[in-house]
């Protein structure tokens, strides 16, 4: 039902940006996504300071926000993998400008976390034992998200907590997230392109809420849209 991301890049519309000195991200008259009203593949991954505005939260982000802005607190982000954490981090993150956030990656060595009012850390559970009772018991709120409850480390050390168990897309929240992309992504005036009818219901069956998984088989339909125009273009 979705094809397959073609293979090959129209890199003479990519060199001409280029030389032009405009990025290719962006589309004008000689990309094939202005065909569709689009500047890029709306499905694609935003960068880091785009990703707040384009969350379909599950929670109230605001509310969490004012809970965790007092000290002695911390908010929890738990689910499966591809089921929206990060994004939720990155939305709350958002709230509290300045303030720094530290993404532990596997198998890198962990990083000192400096001093703040509110700390924010994603997959918190790959700091050490110590690292991590060192950290919760300083002055401050947390906000992270974890593979592996902390619940007790935070009753431990006296710490506030609000849980949140995320479950990913329902088909609500699914619509809403296609309609931000879409007009993220919006290249000027007039229609956008249109999803099959029941795509939204097939994709929330079949990946069961995994947001990860629905973003990569909408990014690939709409590459599949791109044959319209006999050429397939990777967003960078």
């Amino acid at each position: 039902m979705l094809g397959q991301l073609g293979s090959g890049i129209n890199r003479g519309v990519h060199l001409r940006a280029l030389a032009a000195g405009r990025s290719p991200r962006y589309a004008d008259a000689l990309s094939p996504f202005a065909a569709l009203n689009l500047k890029w593949n709306p499905f694609g991954a935003p960068l880091r300071h785009e990703r707040p505005a384009l969350a379909v939260a599950e929670v109230d982000i605001d509310a969490l926000a004012a809970f965790v802005a007092r000290p002695g607190r911390a908010v929890q982000l738990m689910g499966q993998p591809g089921h929206g954490k990060t994004t939720h981090l990155f939305a709350l993150h958002a709230r509290f400008a300045g303030s720094a956030l530290w993404l532990l990656r596997e198998g890198e060595p962990p990083p000192a976390i400096a001093d703040a009012p509110v700390v924010f850390v994603d997959e918190f559970q790959r700091l050490p034992t110590a690292a991590r009772r060192e950290l919760l018991g300083r002055r401050a709120s947390f906000v992270f998200t974890t593979q592996t409850s902390q619940l007790a480390a935070l009753s431990r050390a006296g710490v506030e907590t609000r849980a949140v168990d995320l479950v990913g897309f329902d088909l609500v929240r699914l619509r809403r997230y296609v309609e931000l992309r879409l007009e993220w992504a919006r290249a000027g005036a007039g229609p956008l392109p249109k999803l099959p009818s029941g795509l939204l219901h097939t994709l929330a069956r079949e990946h069961m809420g995994d947001v990860r998984a629905i973003e990569r088989a909408l990014y690939y339909w709409l590459q599949d849209e791109l044959t319209d125009v006999g050429v397939h273009h990777h967003r960078s």
